[in-house]
């Protein structure tokens, strides 16, 4: 995410991005800096805090989800991070786009040793609790596993939110579901 550490937001499923049915969002509450959400029935939610900035990782049931927001095989995981624009601009040594879909492309990152990067090309607009967003799906071969990654970033109040989800291909329709969920639970605050 956000060069691993990047992605958040987006309401896929207004944008019909995402083809697979949301999984209810009756799980726990998560409130965040800047927003509120819920998770799939069973999930789990872990903050850490790194450079003063706080990582939400959240994982499907029975699913350890690494600080890269990679879940363990066979199950999801979905990261969420909040920056602002003051600490973006001094992470890109620059201007910070104001398109979402401008920031997405220059930020959004794979684990280092990736292979076989596929889709950052095909970013396109969206829309997170109606606010615009960029979304992309990327794959890519991790430690020999074929993973898809879907990243939504979203900017509102001088802040950038990341959302990050990543599964093994095999999962993907219901990666896509879980994520579809969280972002119709979505609230700014």
């Amino acid at each position: 995410m956000l060069h691993r550490c990047a992605a958040l937001t987006v309401a896929l499923a207004t944008t019909g991005a995402l083809a697979a049915p949301a999984l209810a969002a009756d799980g726990p509450s998560v409130k965040g800096v800047g927003f509120t959400t819920t998770l799939p029935s069973g999930w789990s939610a872990h903050t850490r805090t790194t450079s003063g900035q706080k990582q939400y990782l959240w994982g499907s049931p029975g699913t350890k989800v690494n600080i890269l927001g990679i879940p363990g095989r066979g199950g999801i995981g979905v990261t969420a991070l909040v920056q602002t624009n003051a600490a973006l601009k001094r992470q890109l040594r620059g201007r910070v786009p104001t398109d979402p879909v401008a920031l997405l492309v220059k930020i959004v990152g794979v684990p280092k040793g990736a292979t076989h990067l596929r889709g950052l090309d095909k970013a396109h607009a969206a829309t997170l609790a109606g606010v615009k967003a960029g979304t992309a799906t990327l794959t890519y071969t991790y430690k020999k596993r074929s993973i898809v990654q879907t990243d939504v970033v979203a900017l509102r109040g001088g802040k950038a939110y990341f959302v990050e989800m990543d599964v093994d291909k095999t999962g993907t329709a219901k990666g896509e579901a879980a994520l579809k969920s969280i972002a119709a639970a979505w609230k700014f605050s």
